[in-house]
């Protein structure tokens, strides 16, 4: 983790590059994300996408467990999986203040003010390799999107940066809810006579 944070902290002294971060977190149990991943044309082609001004990085934390606490001895239960969290994940956890690695795959957003981080958790799709490619291709495009619309004089300034990319999102997922409430309204309208 020392690695990766030094890499950040040299990334956020290069004054050409945005100072909010992209991360692609994901784990073993996510094959298509971690084919793609591998790819050195799809890693050639999110560089292109991203550009110059916007950094991702890619890490894989050691993957997690659901458990079933012990049950008393005579008694019938049904329990619910509690998940174990590895503890090479706490740093990571820590660093990202997200609260497992239990809902990945993701792209995290993040940019640090005064040891605070600031973050947009973006989940990724992962049903083949077609799919986990576009989730990441459409997500980073909307991140390169957003940069682009940012001056560069304004790159080293975290707060506005991370707003901009808030707001954006927010109207994204607007967008895609009503989308969606407009889908299932033609769908429930065709059943009707």
């Amino acid at each position: 983790m020392e690695d990766f944070e030094s890499l950040v902290s040299e990334l956020e002294s290069n004054s050409s590059i945005a100072s909010i971060f992209g991360v692609l977190i994901y784990t073993d149990s996510h094959p298509n994300i971690k084919k793609v991943m591998r790819d050195e044309d799809y890693w050639r082609a999110f560089d292109e996408i991203t550009g110059e001004k916007f950094a991702v990085l890619s890490v894989k934390p050691t993957l997690g467990k659901y458990r079933y606490p012990p049950s008393p001895p005579g008694v019938l239960c049904q329990m619910v999986g509690i998940w174990k969290e590895p503890k090479d994940n706490l740093r990571l956890i820590d660093a990202f203040e997200i609260g497992s690695t239990e809902k990945l795959p993701m792209l995290l957003i993040f940019t640090r003010i005064e040891g605070e981080v600031l973050k947009i958790e973006i989940d990724l799709k992962e049903d083949d390799v077609s799919s986990a490619y576009n989730s990441i291709r459409e997500n980073l495009e909307f991140c390169s999107k957003v940069i682009s619309r940012i001056k560069i004089e304004n790159l080293k300034n975290p707060e506005g940066l991370y707003a901009a990319f808030a707001m954006e999102n927010d109207h994204r997922m607007r967008i895609k809810n009503i989308k969606n409430s407009l889908n299932l309204y033609q769908f429930v309208k065709s059943l009707l006579p």
